[in-house]
């Protein structure tokens, strides 16, 4: 017979087996840990949340990078959990009664701490453009001899979200007979893509070029790259400082002697990625000191230039159209067809691709380049070039550049042969048969810079007709010249002295020496003697710009030679826009010159007079407040007209610009939404700026019970129709929204309430003080 104990000892099993099957599946559960993460027995202060897979550590490849781990590509491709097994050089173990992660890694193991050097302001959003027009003028007359003659410049262009368009020209007063009273001279539409920073432009354009092209213009359609919509981007290489620190140190970094940085780093690799930009050969030094004073000093020589692109990095420009010929004289003309096309990319930080392209009627371009740096001494461009019209022609081109704190120098030169044909050749402009030219200037510390140049030109004869040589243009016609300059500052003035030496022939020469001062904080003048051709001469100069409104200039000259000169001219400038005039007296005759140039502007509900725009510009609204202080970059600009509007005309395109007011001088009544804006205005374009400036119906109460003692502090005062306000010290309230007659509910600090009825009459500049008030 079966005992009684044998059922309890198999219920006893059951159980038995459920727990163990129970705490197995539990051993092989994923467990979930966030811990700190200790790295090379430091505490970083960084937590990392990890998964515990039967006792095998895992996280996720952007987790490890937050924790400052290299996760490698082959490891972490996909994104899922990795082992930390996995990665190089890593040991991790857990400490779960501390909760931390114990790692020991080595360098290259860890991403390194990137000092931030002196970074640059991060860009404001880019301002969008407003409809608006301007139309700059320069309009100049001359009085000699009883004839005027004079013209005037003018450009105007609208903009607005969706573009620009721009169109130049000319106005002769007294046109000869074989010119035009109005010559136009480019009608462009431009379209940014800022954000691909890129341009379309449709109408007259310039042909992009490489430093071995030649530009054209054409009517027709560009599209290119423009680096210029990114001032902050820089398109080349810089220094990069990578190393190690085995302790808590601090890292100092010096730039071509100055200073740039001093910062400390925990133990560990570290990085310097943003430092000044720096062009040409250099040398940074980081000196490391620990904290018990020992010191570690790495010296890096570099050289960048803007003539690199960095890796991955392209530009670009294509145009087609009809070419323009003879611009702005009376034969101008399109004819033709044609098209063009330039590109660069950045194959690596130090070695830069290009490539270009041409085409019209019986002829095809085409051609290739480099660009290297070569170690620390200089970039080399080196260019080919093939051309098939009629016969094949070639062109070879090459050039060094070496830019150092004391001595430049480049050198370039290019040869064709008689049957290498561009766009310009074709349309009347040979392409040269060879040229050379050569840059040198070094600075002498205190004793001064000295600079020379050489250049050297052999031209083909012209084309006319239907492509035949020109036989009244010399062919192989040769230009050879070379100048030198010194310079040396001696106290508060400077000592300069320049010449020229044209080959071409014998007394072919120049010779001038001067010496310059200042006479002001903004006037100058000089005096020059000067020999060239034969002859000799004396002269003397003052100068004052007038930078400002409400700022004067003058410009006075007096020279001596075979023929006396006296000139003087004096010039005023204003919001309104630039008057000048001035008196020339030379061979004996005398004449008399009057000008005035400025800009109308259309844009903001407005239309305003200034000095010319080149650039951006914006329209300050402070509502139908006049005569509020606004500030350009913290310098103070000038006061808004009767119509609470002020136009600023100087602001630089795509970059930030701080526009602010000056709160402090406005009267008690008025309301400022906000202080300051930066602007960040597309080129050529102006935007609106509405600070929200309004003045308000306001009033401070006086408020007591019915005891005639003070509303307790912390009341809620509500006027109808505004929002509520509290009551502070002395049962006094600050209430806005005010009407001729207001009504006002208090809400006390037991819940009770009170109402009373008041009347206002509002006091210009100022806040009036209203009460005693009984709330019943």
């Amino acid at each position: 017979m079966p005992s009684r104990l044998e059922p309890k000892l198999a219920l006893g099993a059951v159980v038995l087996g459920a727990a163990l099957l129970a705490a197995g599946a539990a051993l092989g559960a994923e467990r979930s840990l966030v811990l700190e993460v200790v790295m090379n027995g430091r505490a970083t202060g960084r937590v990392g949340e990890f998964t515990d897979r039967d006792g095998v550590l895992y996280a996720k490849p952007s987790e490890l990078r937050e924790l400052g781990f290299v996760a490698p590509q082959d490891v972490a491709a996909g994104g899922e959990p990795i082992p930390l097994s996995a990665l190089p050089n890593v040991r991790a173990q857990v400490n779960e009664a501390r909760q931390t992660l114990v790692v020991v890694a080595s360098d290259s193991a860890l991403q390194p701490t990137e000092l931030a050097g002196r970074a640059s302001a991060a860009l404001a959003p880019l301002s969008r453009p407003d409809y608006g027009a301007v139309l700059n003028y320069d309009v100049v007359g001359t009085l000699a001899r009883a004839r005027v003659t004079g013209g005037a410049l003018l450009d105007g262009r609208g903009f607005g979200p969706h573009g620009l368009l721009q169109s130049t020209g000319f106005v002769n007063f007294a046109p000869g007979a074989r010119e035009k009273r109005l010559v136009r001279l480019e009608t462009t539409y431009t379209n940014t893509q800022s954000d691909k920073l890129r341009r379309w432009r449709v109408g007259d354009v310039v042909s992009g070029t490489l430093p071995w092209t030649r530009a054209v213009r054409l009517g027709g359609v560009q599209v290119a790259s423009d680096f210029g919509l990114r001032p902050d981007l820089i398109t080349y290489l810089l220094p990069q400082i990578s190393s190690t620190a085995a302790v808590p140190s601090t890292v100092s970094v010096v730039v071509n002697g100055v200073r740039q940085l001093s910062e400390s780093v925990q133990p560990g690799p570290f990085t310097v990625r943003t430092l000044p930009v720096v062009t040409g050969a250099g040398e940074v030094s980081v000196a490391v000191v620990d904290v018990l004073g020992r010191e570690t000093l790495i010296n890096l020589p570099f050289y960048a230039s803007t003539a690199l692109l960095a890796r991955g990095l392209s530009s670009y420009s294509v145009e087609a159209g009809a070419v323009r010929q003879n611009f702005g004289q009376a034969g101008d003309r399109y004819s033709g067809w044609a098209a063009n096309g330039s590109a660069r990319y950045g194959l690596t930080d130090g070695l830069t691709l290009e490539g270009h392209g041409e085409a019209t009627a019986g002829l095809a371009l085409l051609g290739g380049g480099v660009t290297s740096l070569i170690g620390t001494l200089g970039v080399v461009n080196v260019a080919m070039a093939g051309s098939v019209g009629g016969k094949p022609g070639a062109m070879v081109w090459s050039s060094f550049q070496r830019v150092s704190r004391r001595a430049s120098f480049s050198v370039s030169g290019g040869f064709s042969t008689t049957s290498y044909q561009d766009i310009a050749s074709e349309k009347g402009s040979p392409a040269p048969k060879s040229t050379l030219d050569a840059n040198l200037g070094y600075r002498i510390g205190a004793l001064g810079n000295i600079g020379a140049a050489y250049s050297r030109r052999t031209s083909r004869a012209a084309k006319s007709g239907r492509g035949q040589p020109d036989e009244s243009v010399a062919a192989d016609q040769r230009v050879e010249l070379v100048t030198a300059s010194y310079s040396v500052n001696v106290g508060r003035a400077s000592l300069y002295a320049t010449g020229f030496k044209d080959f071409r022939g014998t007394r072919a020469f120049g010779l001038s020496l001067g010496v310059s001062f200042p006479l002001g904080a903004s006037s100058s003048a000089s005096v020059e003697a000067s020999r060239e051709g034969g002859r000799s001469a004396l002269s003397a100069n003052a100068a004052k710009p007038a930078v400002r409104a409400g700022d004067y200039g003058y410009r006075l000259r007096a020279s001596g030679s075979a023929d006396t000169q006296l000139l003087a001219e004096g010039e005023l400038l204003s919001r309104w826009g630039r008057v000048s005039a001035g008196v020339d007296h030379s061979a004996g005759q005398v004449a008399g010159r009057a000008g005035v140039s400025g800009a109308l502007v259309l844009a903001g509900g407005g239309l305003f007079a200034s000095d010319r725009i080149f650039d951006s510009f914006a329209v300050v609204s402070t509502g139908d407040i006049a005569g509020v202080p606004v500030l350009y970059e913290n310098r103070l600009f000038g006061t808004t007209d009767a119509r609470g509007k002020l136009l600023v005309p100087s602001l630089l395109s795509y970059q930030n610009n701080r526009l602010s007011l000056d709160a402090t001088r406005l009267p008690a009544d008025i309301e400022v939404g906000r202080t300051f804006v930066l602007v960040r205005p597309a080129d050529r374009s102006g935007v609106m700026v509405d600070f929200g400036v309004r003045r308000v119906a306001a009033a401070l109460l006086t408020l007591h019970d019915r005891t005639d003692q003070p509303l307790p502090l912390g009341s809620v005062v509500k006027v109808e129709g505004a929002q509520a306000e509290p009551v502070g010290y002395d049962g006094e309230a600050y209430v806005t929204g005010l009407k001729p007659k207001n009504r006002v509910n208090v809400v006390l600090q037991d819940g009770t309430t009170c109402s009373l009825v008041f009347d206002y009459a509002p006091v210009k500049g100022d806040i009036p003080l209203i009460g005693p008030l009984v709330c019943q």
